[in-house]
C-alpha cells in the first residue's frame, strides 16, 4: 500500500511542479541566447540583464516552491477534506507521513538537479566544470579534509534539514488540528515551540561538545580554522541534526493517530 500512496503523492507532486521546471529551464536557454546575442549587439545587453535578474529568482522560487508545495500538499490530503478519504484507506497512518516525507525529498533533490542543468544550460563553458571542482577540492585540502569526505557531509547535512524543516511544518500541523478552532493559529505556535526546543538543544549539544574539547570557543572564533580542528563541532551538530527528522517523524506518527479535527 505504501506504494500506491507514493505513486498518488509522486503524480500529485509532479502535476504542481512539472510547470515549474518547464519555466526555469526555458529561462535558463533565454539567459544563454541573449548572452551570446550581446556579444553582437550591444543593444541587447538590457534584455540579458532582465533574463539573468528573473533566471535568479527563479532559481530562489523553485527551492521555496518545492518546500511549499510538499507542506500544501500534506495540508490538503491529510488535514482537509481530502483528509477525510486519505485516513479511510487500508494504510497504517505512519506510511501516509512516510510517503509525504520520501516524496518531498526525492522532488527536493529533482528540484536541485534542474538549477544544476539550469545553470549548465545557462553558463558553461569549456572546462568550467573542472574549474568549480577544481576550487572546491582546494578549499577542501586547505581545510585538511579529503574532498569526497567534504562532499558527502555537505550533501548529508542538507538533505536532513530539509527533512527536518518539512517534518517539523507536518509536525505543527498535526498537533494544531487536534484543536477544534483556531487550528492553524496553534500550528504556528507548535511551530514557534518546537523550533524553540530545537535550538535549545542545539545550545546544549554545543555545550557537551566543549566539555570534551575546551578549545572550541576558540576554534569557532578562528576564520582558518580547519575540518579536524571543528571535528567534535561538526560530530555533535550533525548527530543532532539527524536526530531531529527522525524524532519529528515519530512524535508525527503518535500524533496522527489522537483526534484530528479536519476541516
Amino acid at each position: 500500500m505504501l506504494k500506491k500512496l507514493l505513486k498518488y503523492d509522486f503524480k500529485s507532486t509532479t502535476k504542481s511542479l512539472l510547470p515549474f521546471y518547464g519555466i526555469i529551464i526555458l529561462l535558463s536557454a533565454l539567459v544563454r541566447v541573449t548572452g551570446i546575442v550581446k556579444d553582437h549587439f550591444p543593444i541587447t545587453k538590457f534584455i540579458y540583464a532582465m533574463m539573468l535578474v528573473l533566471f535568479v529568482i527563479a532559481i530562489v522560487a523553485i527551492v521555496l516552491y518545492t518546500f511549499l508545495v510538499a507542506i500544501r500538499h500534506f495540508y490538503k490530503t491529510v488535514l482537509k477534506d481530502e483528509g477525510y478519504l486519505t485516513h479511510t484507506l487500508p494504510v497504517k497512518r505512519n506510511h501516509i507521513i512516510l510517503s509525504q516525507t520520501i516524496t518531498a525529498l526525492i522532488f527536493f533533490l529533482i528540484s536541485c538537479i534542474t538549477i544544476l542543468i539550469a545553470l549548465f544550460i545557462s553558463f558553461y563553458s569549456k572546462g568550467a566544470i573542472k574549474t568549480i571542482f577544481t576550487t572546491l577540492n582546494e578549499i577542501f585540502k586547505a581545510m585538511e579534509t579529503n574532498p569526497t569526505i567534504g562532499y558527502t557531509y555537505i550533501i548529508i547535512i542538507g538533505l536532513v534539514g530539509y527533512m527536518s524543516y518539512v517534518l517539523i511544518f507536518y509536525l505543527s500541523l498535526i498537533l494544531g488540528h487536534q484543536k477544534s478552532k483556531n487550528k492553524l493559529v496553534y500550528s504556528f505556535i507548535y511551530g514557534l515551540i518546537i523550533y524553540s526546543i530545537i535550538q535549545v538543544l542545539s545550545f546544549i549539544s554545543l555545550g557537551v561538545a566543549i566539555l570534551f574539547d575546551h578549545n572550541i570557543i576558540n576554534v569557532m572564533n578562528d576564520a582558518s580554522a580547519t575540518f579536524k580542528d571543528m571535528a567534535s563541532v561538526l560530530i555533535s551538530s550533525g548527530v543532532l541534526s539527524c536526530m531531529i527528522p527522525f524524532a519529528c517523524y515519530f512524535i508525527s506518527c503518535k500524533a496522527i493517530n489522537t483526534k484530528l479535527n479536519l476541516e
